[in-house]
């Protein structure tokens, strides 16, 4: 079996799919695939939780086969020009001998039959959209510290939600929310924060946003990308969670806020716990076993209501809106519709 394709065109495509290679216990799992069929030839890689494939132009027989080191296989293409022909015996059996040549220069390696590597779950779209791929990567970049990291008893709370016309991320203490102006959701979905970074392949094409049952496709330029879906439900959205009034309103500078809270950040006991910086009158404190560490940040007016405080990326002013001492606070700046909520840790006053 022989099939050939443009050297070019095959190692660009490649090199689309190497990030998301892993070293995995499954060997194949570490490897591109590649299948030769009805006059094209399909790249794809996945960890099972992410899919990424890509279609070019071939010739030749239908067969298929998985790469083995793959990487290794991308460095050397700088050094092919022109027809690139892969040639394979049988492509069937347990450890497939694979040629690939061009004019003066070849390589031989052992592969894995196709058989081995999983199949692209079926895939139908029931939600179609377009967005800027390098504006929902900006947006999800400045969300994305308010996602837990994967847990398997909360599963959601690790991901992104596209709802409406905004992105938000909660993790059960905080709350950030990002205007998706480009697109407007009908039905909410849930892609996991952490892989995101696909999006990177785009730059800063327009994507085709297909939505189905169990996976969100990321499409263009003939490059597919795949994303499990998670679970969710629609009962915590930005306009419940937000509160509508306030008591209390003050613009600090970030920077400011930022070198404090390094400054106690530094003076935390070593824990498994986050540590609770406490925000009263004007001074932002810790409570450690062996002392209490203060940091003064200028504000306008004194203020009695305390809470706990989470970093908020942002620009250079943000304001600080507060209800009570037990309601969340909310963050927002001028110039964005981006929103910051942070949940109080309620002390004693002796504390």
């Amino acid at each position: 079996m022989k099939a050939t394709v443009d050297s070019g065109a095959f190692f660009k495509a490649l090199n689309r799919v190497i990030p998301l290679l892993k070293v995995s216990a499954i060997p194949a799992l570490s490897e591109a695939s590649i299948w030769f069929h009805d006059g094209f030839c399909t790249i794809t890689a996945t960890d099972l939780e992410l899919w990424v494939q890509t279609d070019i132009p071939a010739e030749g027989d239908d067969f298929g086969v998985v790469l083995s080191g793959t990487k290794s296989i991308a460095k050397a293409g700088k050094f092919f020009r022109g027809s690139l022909t892969f040639s394979c015996a049988d492509a069937a059996v347990s450890s497939p001998q694979i040629t690939m040549a061009c004019a003066d220069k070849s390589a031989e390696f052992t592969g894995h039959p196709l058989k081995d590597y999983p199949e692209l779950p079926r895939f139908t779209c029931e939600q179609a959209y377009t967005a800027n791929a390098a504006q929902l990567l900006a947006c999800i970049g400045r969300i994305k510290y308010a996602a837990q990291r994967r847990s398997d008893s909360h599963p959601v709370m690790s991901g992104v939600r596209f709802y409406r016309q905004q992105l938000y991320c909660v993790d059960g203490q905080r709350l950030a929310v990002c205007a998706n102006d480009a697109m407007t959701v009908d039905k909410t979905f849930v892609v996991p924060a952490d892989a995101m970074w696909i999006l990177k392949a785009f730059g800063d094409q327009n994507v085709s946003v297909q939505v189905g049952t169990r996976y969100v496709c990321f499409a263009a330029d003939g490059l597919c990308t795949y994303v499990r879906r998670l679970e969710t439900c629609d009962t915590l959205t930005p306009e419940v969670a937000i509160p509508r009034s306030e008591r209390e309103s003050y613009v600090v500078d970030r920077k400011e806020f930022l070198q404090r809270l390094n400054y106690l950040k530094e003076c935390a006991s070593p824990a498994k716990t986050t540590p609770v910086v406490y925000f009263e009158n004007g001074c932002l404190s810790l409570q450690t076993p062996s002392a209490r560490y203060r940091a003064a940040i200028e504000l306008p007016g004194r203020s009695e209501v305390a809470f706990a405080l989470q970093q908020f990326s942002g620009h250079e002013k943000v304001r600080l809106h507060v209800l009570s001492p037990v309601s969340p606070v909310t963050i927002t700046a001028e110039g964005t519709d981006d929103v910051a909520l942070v949940l109080p840790v309620r002390y004693r006053a002796a504390a």
